[in-house]
């Protein structure tokens, strides 16, 4: 039963976490100039049948006419929007190596972008890290009824350290791997992950034209 619990708990963090790190990704990005970069991101669709649907007031009035109190509350509903564009996640400085004429002409990055990567998949892989130290409770609580007294541990999911052999059809007696559906969310976050930061290679190259 716990083991099961923890299957399912495990199958549903995982979902969120990894629904929750891309919607920092956007799905285009136009770089124009060095002060210009338009992100744009996937967006809920919102309808007048959704529990918290509530459309925004004085949308169509002019800003010139609203007074504060409206505009108090057109900022508001701005700010808890469901489409509104998130926060970094994550904020890099721009830095220039040497000094004098020995200066980069081209800024880098305070930290690398790939290391946004490793982190994130780093704390990817420590959540689930932590789930093989849930101990069985069953030889804690009713130590009469087992032999060995030694701490046992509940069977949790593994991420194979590399993609999973697809199973042949036509051999019915080998099985897919259990844990392949960690893998495949492994795998499709550290993509979209390597995918969004490549714009950051592209704009540090917008300063080459001062």
């Amino acid at each position: 039963m716990m083991q099961d619990t923890v299957l399912t708990l495990c199958k549903e963090s995982v979902k969120e976490f990894v629904a929750y790190v891309l919607a920092f990704c956007p799905l285009d990005t136009k770089i124009v100039s060095t002060k210009e970069v338009h992100n744009t991101f996937d967006k809920v669709l919102v309808t007048p049948e959704d529990s918290d649907y509530e459309e925004m007031p004085f949308a169509d009035v002019p800003e010139a006419e609203q007074d504060e109190a409206q505009k108090t509350l057109v900022e508001l509903f701005k700010m808890f929007d469901k489409n509104k564009d998130p926060e970094p996640l994550f904020i890099l400085d721009l830095i220039l190596k040497g000094q004098g004429q020995q200066a980069s002409k081209i800024p880098t990055y305070s930290n690398l972008p790939t290391e946004i990567v490793d982190k994130i998949m780093a704390v990817f892989d420590e959540g689930i890290a932590c789930l093989q130290v849930i101990p069985q409770l069953e030889p804690i609580l009713l130590k009469q009824l087992f032999k060995t007294q030694g701490k046992k541990m509940l069977k949790a999911p593994l991420r194979p350290r590399q993609q999973p052999a697809p199973v042949d059809p036509n051999k019915k007696s080998l099985l897919q791997d259990e844990n392949s559906w960690l893998w495949e969310a492994y795998a499709s976050l550290k993509t979209a992950l390597t995918a969004a930061i490549q714009p950051l290679y592209e704009y540090v190259e917008t300063f080459g034209q001062f």
